[in-house]
Protein backbone atom coordinates (compact mmCIF):
# COMPACT_ATOMS: atom_id res chain seq x y z
CA UNK A 1 0.00 0.00 0.00
CA UNK A 2 3.02 2.19 0.78
CA UNK A 3 4.44 1.86 -2.52
CA UNK A 4 0.82 2.76 -4.06
CA UNK A 5 0.12 5.90 -2.39
CA UNK A 6 3.97 6.97 -2.82
CA UNK A 7 3.75 6.72 -6.52
CA UNK A 8 2.30 9.05 -8.83
CA UNK A 9 -1.07 7.34 -9.23
CA UNK A 10 -3.16 10.81 -8.50
CA UNK A 11 -1.46 12.87 -11.07
CA UNK A 12 -1.53 9.77 -13.57
CA UNK A 13 -5.22 9.46 -12.74
CA UNK A 14 -6.23 13.27 -13.12
CA UNK A 15 -4.37 14.30 -16.28
CA UNK A 16 -5.54 10.76 -17.90
CA UNK A 17 -9.69 11.31 -16.84
CA UNK A 18 -9.11 14.62 -18.34
CA UNK A 19 -7.93 13.14 -21.62
CA UNK A 20 -10.23 10.70 -21.68
CA UNK A 21 -13.29 13.22 -21.16
CA UNK A 22 -11.88 15.27 -24.15
CA UNK A 23 -11.30 12.03 -26.64
CA UNK A 24 -14.51 10.96 -25.77
CA UNK A 25 -16.53 13.88 -26.04
CA UNK A 26 -14.87 14.56 -29.22
CA UNK A 27 -14.98 11.26 -30.58
CA UNK A 28 -19.22 11.11 -30.10
CA UNK A 29 -20.08 15.01 -30.73
CA UNK A 30 -17.53 16.61 -32.87
CA UNK A 31 -15.06 14.37 -35.48
CA UNK A 32 -13.70 17.24 -37.28
CA UNK A 33 -11.95 17.91 -33.80
CA UNK A 34 -11.31 14.51 -32.80
CA UNK A 35 -9.46 14.14 -36.20
CA UNK A 36 -7.25 17.12 -35.90
CA UNK A 37 -6.85 15.81 -32.12
CA UNK A 38 -5.40 12.58 -33.45
CA UNK A 39 -3.51 14.34 -35.85
CA UNK A 40 -1.91 16.79 -33.76
CA UNK A 41 -1.31 13.67 -30.91
CA UNK A 42 -0.07 11.55 -34.28
CA UNK A 43 2.42 14.02 -35.34
CA UNK A 44 3.75 14.53 -31.78
CA UNK A 45 4.42 10.98 -31.26
CA UNK A 46 6.10 11.04 -34.90
CA UNK A 47 8.71 13.53 -33.67
CA UNK A 48 8.79 11.92 -29.80
CA UNK A 49 10.03 8.52 -31.84
CA UNK A 50 12.27 10.23 -34.15
CA UNK A 51 14.07 12.26 -31.31
CA UNK A 52 14.12 9.18 -29.12
CA UNK A 53 16.15 7.53 -32.17
CA UNK A 54 18.61 10.34 -32.15
CA UNK A 55 17.57 10.21 -36.33
CA UNK A 56 19.57 12.32 -38.29
CA UNK A 57 18.01 14.96 -41.02
CA UNK A 58 18.19 12.49 -43.43
CA UNK A 59 16.55 10.19 -41.85
CA UNK A 60 13.70 12.78 -40.27
CA UNK A 61 12.71 13.62 -44.22
CA UNK A 62 13.36 10.12 -45.15
CA UNK A 63 10.14 8.94 -43.05
CA UNK A 64 8.07 12.12 -43.26
CA UNK A 65 8.20 10.89 -47.38
CA UNK A 66 6.90 7.55 -46.49
CA UNK A 67 4.38 8.55 -44.08
CA UNK A 68 2.80 11.28 -46.18
CA UNK A 69 3.66 8.16 -49.11
CA UNK A 70 1.49 5.85 -47.06
CA UNK A 71 -1.34 8.12 -46.91
CA UNK A 72 -1.58 8.46 -50.28
CA UNK A 73 -1.56 5.28 -51.30
CA UNK A 74 -4.52 4.19 -48.17
CA UNK A 75 -6.60 6.89 -49.85
CA UNK A 76 -6.01 4.83 -53.28
CA UNK A 77 -6.54 1.45 -51.95
CA UNK A 78 -7.51 1.34 -48.27
CA UNK A 79 -7.95 -2.74 -48.51
CA UNK A 80 -4.36 -3.03 -50.03
CA UNK A 81 -2.60 -0.21 -47.20
CA UNK A 82 -4.16 -2.26 -44.21
CA UNK A 83 -2.91 -5.72 -45.05
CA UNK A 84 0.46 -4.08 -45.77
CA UNK A 85 0.46 -2.82 -42.22
CA UNK A 86 -1.04 -6.03 -41.16
CA UNK A 87 1.90 -8.09 -41.97
CA UNK A 88 4.75 -5.34 -40.58
CA UNK A 89 2.94 -5.76 -37.76
CA UNK A 90 2.10 -9.13 -36.96
CA UNK A 91 5.13 -10.62 -38.14
CA UNK A 92 7.94 -7.89 -38.29
CA UNK A 93 7.51 -6.17 -35.97
CA UNK A 94 7.52 -8.93 -32.78
CA UNK A 95 10.75 -9.90 -34.65
CA UNK A 96 12.55 -6.84 -34.44
CA UNK A 97 14.71 -7.72 -31.28
CA UNK A 98 15.91 -10.46 -33.03
CA UNK A 99 16.53 -9.47 -36.37
CA UNK A 100 20.25 -9.09 -37.53
CA UNK A 101 19.13 -6.17 -39.84
CA UNK A 102 16.49 -4.69 -37.02
CA UNK A 103 18.87 -0.93 -37.04
CA UNK A 104 17.54 -0.23 -40.76
CA UNK A 105 14.12 -1.37 -40.04
CA UNK A 106 14.01 0.44 -37.00
CA UNK A 107 15.18 3.75 -38.79
CA UNK A 108 12.11 3.78 -40.74
CA UNK A 109 9.98 2.84 -37.60
CA UNK A 110 8.23 6.09 -37.66
CA UNK A 111 6.74 6.09 -40.66
CA UNK A 112 4.87 2.61 -40.40
CA UNK A 113 4.47 2.80 -37.10
CA UNK A 114 2.31 6.17 -36.81
CA UNK A 115 0.72 6.43 -40.08
CA UNK A 116 -0.82 2.76 -39.59
CA UNK A 117 -2.58 4.05 -36.45
CA UNK A 118 -3.52 6.74 -37.75
CA UNK A 119 -5.24 6.05 -40.71
CA UNK A 120 -6.72 2.91 -39.21
CA UNK A 121 -7.79 4.90 -36.90
CA UNK A 122 -9.65 7.29 -39.77
CA UNK A 123 -11.11 3.92 -41.22
CA UNK A 124 -12.87 2.63 -37.92
CA UNK A 125 -13.92 6.18 -36.82
CA UNK A 126 -15.71 6.76 -40.45
CA UNK A 127 -17.20 3.05 -40.38
CA UNK A 128 -17.59 1.74 -36.72
CA UNK A 129 -17.72 4.53 -34.37
CA UNK A 130 -18.61 2.72 -31.05
CA UNK A 131 -15.74 -0.21 -31.90
CA UNK A 132 -13.36 2.47 -31.94
CA UNK A 133 -14.47 3.94 -28.77
CA UNK A 134 -15.25 0.17 -27.10
CA UNK A 135 -11.07 -0.41 -28.42
CA UNK A 136 -9.76 2.74 -26.28
CA UNK A 137 -12.20 2.06 -23.31
CA UNK A 138 -10.82 -1.93 -23.28
CA UNK A 139 -6.90 -0.41 -23.70
CA UNK A 140 -7.62 1.71 -20.79
CA UNK A 141 -8.76 -1.42 -19.31
CA UNK A 142 -5.71 -3.11 -20.00
CA UNK A 143 -3.53 -0.45 -18.53
CA UNK A 144 -5.75 -0.02 -16.11
CA UNK A 145 -5.79 -3.34 -14.54
CA UNK A 146 -1.88 -3.78 -15.19
CA UNK A 147 -1.33 -1.00 -12.99
CA UNK A 148 -3.34 -1.73 -10.25
CA UNK A 149 -2.42 -5.09 -9.69
CA UNK A 150 0.86 -4.87 -10.99
CA UNK A 151 1.02 -2.21 -7.45
CA UNK A 152 -0.60 -4.39 -5.08
CA UNK A 153 -0.41 -7.52 -6.17
CA UNK A 154 3.19 -7.60 -8.83
CA UNK A 155 5.77 -9.93 -7.97
CA UNK A 156 7.06 -12.14 -10.69
CA UNK A 157 8.46 -10.01 -13.34
CA UNK A 158 7.71 -11.31 -17.36
CA UNK A 159 10.45 -8.48 -18.98
CA UNK A 160 12.99 -8.32 -16.10
CA UNK A 161 15.43 -6.45 -18.25
CA UNK A 162 12.94 -5.01 -21.31
CA UNK A 163 10.14 -4.16 -18.79
CA UNK A 164 10.80 -4.71 -15.17
CA UNK A 165 7.45 -3.29 -13.94
CA UNK A 166 5.65 -5.80 -15.83
CA UNK A 167 4.79 -8.61 -13.87
CA UNK A 168 2.56 -11.59 -14.43
CA UNK A 169 -0.30 -10.45 -11.52
CA UNK A 170 -0.10 -7.04 -13.39
CA UNK A 171 -0.84 -9.37 -16.59
CA UNK A 172 -3.80 -11.38 -15.07
CA UNK A 173 -5.54 -7.98 -13.53
CA UNK A 174 -5.41 -6.38 -17.11
CA UNK A 175 -7.39 -9.75 -18.81
CA UNK A 176 -9.78 -9.46 -15.63
CA UNK A 177 -10.54 -5.75 -16.30
CA UNK A 178 -10.85 -5.93 -20.40
CA UNK A 179 -12.71 -9.11 -20.39
CA UNK A 180 -15.25 -7.00 -17.82
CA UNK A 181 -15.77 -3.92 -19.76
CA UNK A 182 -15.95 -6.21 -23.25
CA UNK A 183 -18.38 -8.24 -21.97
CA UNK A 184 -20.64 -5.35 -20.37
CA UNK A 185 -20.18 -3.66 -23.96
CA UNK A 186 -21.07 -7.06 -25.54
CA UNK A 187 -23.81 -7.59 -23.32
CA UNK A 188 -26.03 -4.14 -23.51
CA UNK A 189 -24.77 -2.36 -27.29
CA UNK A 190 -24.58 -6.34 -29.12
CA UNK A 191 -22.90 -5.09 -31.39
CA UNK A 192 -20.98 -7.77 -32.58
CA UNK A 193 -21.35 -12.04 -32.38
CA UNK A 194 -19.85 -13.81 -29.50
CA UNK A 195 -17.05 -15.11 -32.44
CA UNK A 196 -16.22 -11.05 -32.56
CA UNK A 197 -16.34 -10.29 -29.25
CA UNK A 198 -13.67 -13.16 -28.48
CA UNK A 199 -11.59 -11.94 -31.94
CA UNK A 200 -11.76 -8.27 -30.40
CA UNK A 201 -10.74 -8.62 -27.11
CA UNK A 202 -8.19 -11.48 -28.36
CA UNK A 203 -6.45 -8.61 -30.63
CA UNK A 204 -6.84 -5.60 -27.76
CA UNK A 205 -5.58 -7.96 -25.49
CA UNK A 206 -2.32 -8.69 -26.90
CA UNK A 207 -2.34 -5.66 -29.06
CA UNK A 208 -2.16 -3.55 -25.79
CA UNK A 209 0.50 -5.81 -24.15
CA UNK A 210 2.78 -5.83 -27.06
CA UNK A 211 2.40 -2.00 -27.74
CA UNK A 212 3.40 -1.43 -24.22
CA UNK A 213 6.30 -3.65 -24.19
CA UNK A 214 7.51 -2.53 -28.23
CA UNK A 215 7.68 0.83 -26.84
CA UNK A 216 9.75 -0.01 -23.47
CA UNK A 217 11.67 -1.79 -25.87
CA UNK A 218 12.60 0.99 -28.09
CA UNK A 219 13.15 3.98 -24.36
CA UNK A 220 15.20 0.33 -22.77
CA UNK A 221 17.46 0.65 -26.14
CA UNK A 222 17.60 4.25 -26.63
CA UNK A 223 18.40 4.72 -22.57
CA UNK A 224 15.31 6.92 -22.02
CA UNK A 225 12.94 7.27 -19.29
CA UNK A 226 9.79 8.82 -21.21
CA UNK A 227 8.94 9.61 -24.52
CA UNK A 228 8.47 13.19 -23.46
CA UNK A 229 7.01 15.66 -20.45
CA UNK A 230 3.91 17.01 -21.98
CA UNK A 231 1.08 14.86 -20.13
CA UNK A 232 2.15 15.53 -16.34
CA UNK A 233 2.62 11.88 -14.35
CA UNK A 234 2.08 10.24 -18.43
CA UNK A 235 5.24 11.25 -19.99
CA UNK A 236 4.57 12.04 -23.84
CA UNK A 237 2.21 11.11 -26.14
CA UNK A 238 4.01 8.55 -27.79
CA UNK A 239 3.67 6.83 -23.93
CA UNK A 240 0.16 7.17 -23.49
CA UNK A 241 -0.59 5.99 -27.30
CA UNK A 242 1.70 3.13 -27.16
CA UNK A 243 -0.81 0.43 -26.55
CA UNK A 244 -3.45 2.07 -29.56
CA UNK A 245 -0.37 2.22 -32.19
CA UNK A 246 -0.66 -1.33 -32.02
CA UNK A 247 -3.96 -2.61 -31.51
CA UNK A 248 -6.02 -0.19 -33.60
CA UNK A 249 -4.57 -1.66 -36.89
CA UNK A 250 -5.12 -4.58 -35.66
CA UNK A 251 -9.20 -4.64 -35.09
CA UNK A 252 -9.12 -2.61 -38.28
CA UNK A 253 -7.98 -5.77 -39.90
CA UNK A 254 -10.42 -7.54 -38.20
CA UNK A 255 -13.34 -5.25 -39.39
CA UNK A 256 -12.43 -5.71 -42.83
CA UNK A 257 -12.18 -9.52 -42.24
CA UNK A 258 -14.89 -10.50 -40.33
CA UNK A 259 -17.29 -7.61 -39.37
CA UNK A 260 -19.91 -5.91 -41.37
Amino acid sequence: MEKFINSNFGLRLGSGLLLILVFVYALIYNEFLFLVMMFIASVLAFFELVKMQGLNLKLIFLNIFFFLSLYLLSSLNTDIFVYIIFFLFCFLFPLIPFLKIKQIFLNITPAFYISSFFISLIILMLEHKLLLLLTFIGIWAVDIGGYLFGKFFGKHKIFPITSPNKTYEGLLGSLALLLLIQSTAWYFFEIYSLIEFLAISFLTFVGSIYGDYFESFLKRKYHIKDSGNLIPGHGGLLDRLDSAIYTIPLITILCLMIIN
